[in-house]
């Protein structure tokens, strides 16, 4: 009946009869320089009233079903066997359950090396897998995934658009691992009651900047060890081998930015940059600064 736009980040959802945009890209709300993504329906799924489209895992052509209700995205065992990763590889760690489509599944946790969803490509980050016997699909979108991005299903073209808007694509459960030794990055996730992280609970805009360096892996993992230190925290993992620069803000601050999936930057590039803030899905974990968005090259005043 009309076309559904998904901004949970900002709190909104609207269903939308657009009138006059032809195929126009309708991702309204992306200012000049934004990337974003689009990505087919899948328009013959056995149930027309869900929104389904192709993902590709580790190469694979897979089929996800996109849910709200969800509250963590997972790919299925049969999926994620089929894209090469097996719940008994020795990698794969138990994470209890999670909510499904219609009930909740056993769950795992294990780290692919290439998910993409439209042309948006995330790398080497941990993903949930569930036990579901449904063969409806492979991959389930969840909530995660939509806190991440603003999201325009448009019905009557048959696409999805969308942008990231920050924080992490997907969740996975919290867990405790072992703590790391002497010399190496922190991994050790200490119990939620005994948390003193000193990160704010939400995000803020740090204003708009020009990259100046493009960090290598020695400056990277100085600054994680840096600010895990000075926040008495752990950085969310998805985080940690994301590539990394140095904006100089407009406000004559310098600060560190961590690039998005699928986002390249070069030195002399006009970018935005968002705080960090607290991870609650993770215990005692925080997002570092992100850039959130290109901008134009700024011009001079007559």
């Amino acid at each position: 009946m009309a076309d559904a736009d998904y901004d949970l980040g900002g709190g909104k959802v609207r269903l939308i009869k657009p009138e006059g945009c032809g195929g126009a890209d309708m991702v309204y709300w992306a200012k000049d320089g934004q990337s974003y993504s689009e990505v087919p329906m899948d328009l013959l799924a056995r149930d027309p009233t869900k929104t389904r489209a192709a993902v590709y895992i580790n190469g694979v052509k897979l089929q996800a079903a996109f849910d709200t209700g969800a509250t963590t995205s997972y790919i299925t065992e049969s999926g994620a066997a089929r894209a090469g990763v097996k719940t008994s590889d020795p990698s794969v760690r138990q994470s209890g359950v999670v909510r499904g489509l219609d009930s909740d599944v056993k769950s795992w946790v294990a780290t692919f090396a290439s998910v993409k969803v439209g042309d948006e490509e995330i790398k080497n980050e941990p993903m949930v897998i569930g036990q579901s016997p449904t063969d409806e699909f492979d991959m389930l979108i969840g909530a995660d995934f939509f806190l991440s991005h603003h999201v325009y299903v448009a019905n009557g073209q048959g696409k999805i658009y969308f942008t990231y808007s920050g924080g992490p694509v997907f969740r996975v459960p919290a867990t405790r691992v072992a703590a790391a030794a002497p010399g190496q990055t922190g991994s050790a996730q200490p119990a939620s009651g005994a948390c003193e992280i000193q990160a704010p609970p939400a995000p803020t805009s740090l204003g708009a900047g020009t990259v100046t360096i493009l960090m290598n892996p020695a400056q990277i993992k100085a600054n994680i060890d840096g600010g895990q230190a000075q926040l008495h925290g752990i950085m969310d993992p998805a985080y940690v081998d994301r590539t990394a620069v140095v904006v100089h803000l407009d406000s004559g601050r310098d600060q560190v930015g961590r690039l998005p999936p699928g986002q390249t930057a070069s030195i002399g590039d006009r970018v935005a940059l968002q705080s960090m803030y607290r991870n609650f899905a993770l215990p005692c974990h925080y997002i570092p600064n992100l850039v959130t968005a290109s901008l134009p090259p700024k011009t001079a005043r007559p």
